[in-house]
Parts: structure tokens; sequence; C-alpha cells
């Protein structure tokens, strides 16, 4: 028995879970599943795992030099964090504009005026200047886009388009058979190279393996894509994910 499902989503939801109900099919043989392709929208080189700022006020200094009120001091002592959209950016210089516009929204937010975040443009590069009573915590967002400390509170980021050729994307189906992944259980179905690119991308498996399905009876589909740290990858929820399974008898040869 061979047989092909369809599974598609995501736009207005999430676009790396999917799931599909369908008749009950009840296997009389071994069977085993694979991902012929995948279609999928923009991957989103900005994400929840890059996409913080965390800072910390130099509280001490400011009550010093400006004279501020013990009240002020206490709202912006200690680490404070804020967020760049998640979102495919095509350039280094699009995530400093970013940063710098996050930062000023929280630093005005908090009645921090006077010392909001400048960025200094050149041909060749962009220049974040930060106020010297802010430090830049270790921050993930900063590797990603190769910022420079060149002097206290300034990073210098080379202008040009963002290099992302792809990551590997773990797809997790929920009628397969467990494997071992580090030591771990898991019902992993492959693993497939997702490009970064804008608009939709396409990739079919040439050569695609089957893993051996584990239930007898299912009425529905459920399939995750997740990075090698099990999060969900990052789409854009502009687009559907559509991918395609064929299931097959375990013992199939082609010939």
């Amino acid at each position: 028995m061979f047989r092909n499902f369809v599974i598609a989503g995501g736009i207005g939801a999430d676009p790396a879970k999917l799931s599909m109900a369908i008749e009950p099919i009840k296997l009389e043989e071994k069977m085993g599943i694979a991902v012929k392709s995948i279609a999928y929208g923009e991957l989103h080189n900005i994400n929840s795992s890059n996409n913080t700022i965390p800072m910390k006020f130099d509280t001490a200094a400011m009550l010093r030099d400006k004279a501020l009120g013990q009240y002020l001091g206490s709202v912006f002592g200690g680490e404070h964090t804020t967020t760049i959209v998640s979102k495919h950016y095509n350039t280094y210089e699009d995530v400093a504009d970013a940063i710098s516009k996050s930062m000023n929204s929280y630093l005005v937010k908090r009645r921090f005026e006077g010392e909001e975040v400048t960025i200094e443009k050149s041909d060749t590069n962009s220049t974040i200047k930060l106020s010297k009573y802010i430090t830049i915590l270790p921050c993930p967002l900063f590797d990603v886009i190769q910022a420079e400390s060149i002097e206290p509170n300034h990073w210098r980021v080379s202008n040009g388009k963002i290099d992302n050729p792809q990551m590997m994307g773990c797809f997790y189906l929920n009628i397969v058979e467990n494997s071992f992944i580090n030591g771990r259980k898991s019902r992993i179905l492959c693993i497939c190279p997702l490009q970064f690119r804008s608009g939709y991308s396409f990739y079919e498996f040439q050569n695609p393996t089957y893993v051996p399905i584990e239930v007898r009876e299912f009425s529905d589909i459920s399939l995750s894509i997740r990075d090698f740290n099990g999060k969900l990858i990052s789409f854009s929820n502009k687009f559907d994910t559509v991918v395609t399974l064929e299931m097959r008898p375990m013992h199939y040869k082609y010939k």
C-alpha cells in the first residue's frame, strides 16, 4: 500500500507546527513513511533565540552626574532587556536600525530622555553609539551582526547583506518509531537543509529515508520542524509550509 499525504498550514499561525485529520488508516503490514518535499516561507534570521538586548545602567554615575532623585535610581538600577522584532533582516544596517529604535523606545518609556542611542553611518559601516551610562551585556544579537566594540559604548557594524546560507531543520512526526538522538528517544523523521531567502523556498529529497511507523492504526498526523536544540524553527507566518509525505511497505525496494 502506497499513499501520499500533503500537510499544509501556517499562515496566521505557526508554520513550524502542522497537523491534519484523516480517515482512519489500519495497517496490515510494517509500513514506513518519509518526507518527499517541503515548500516553506521566509526563515527568521533574527528570532526569539537571538533578538534580546540585555543592558545595564550605571545608576551610581547617573545619580552623581545628573543629580537624579533616588526614585529614578531605583527604576534604572540593575539589568534590563529589550527586543527587536523577529523577522528576516536583509542587511546588517537593518538590524542596527532596529536595535536603535528598540532601545530608544525602551529608554523613553522609562523617562530616560537625553541619553538616546544614535547611529553614525558611512559608506562602509554603521556605528551604534550608546550613552556612557549604558553597558551592553553578552548578547547573541550583537554576535549575529558581528558588532565590534571600538571604544566604550560604541559598536561598529559593517554594511552589507547578512550571509545566512542555510540551517538544518529536524522533522518530528507523531506516528513514527522512536530513534535515539544524543542518547534520548525522539520521534524524528528526517533532517533537512533550510535556506534563508526571501519568498518561498522548495526542497525535494532525491533519496528519502523511510522510518518505520510505530502504530497500527491512526487518524491524524502531527509534524513539527525544530532546530538541534528542540526549538521550533522561526518561519514567517505570512507563508504556509507545505510538506509531502509518502507511506510505503518497509520491505519494498525500488527496481
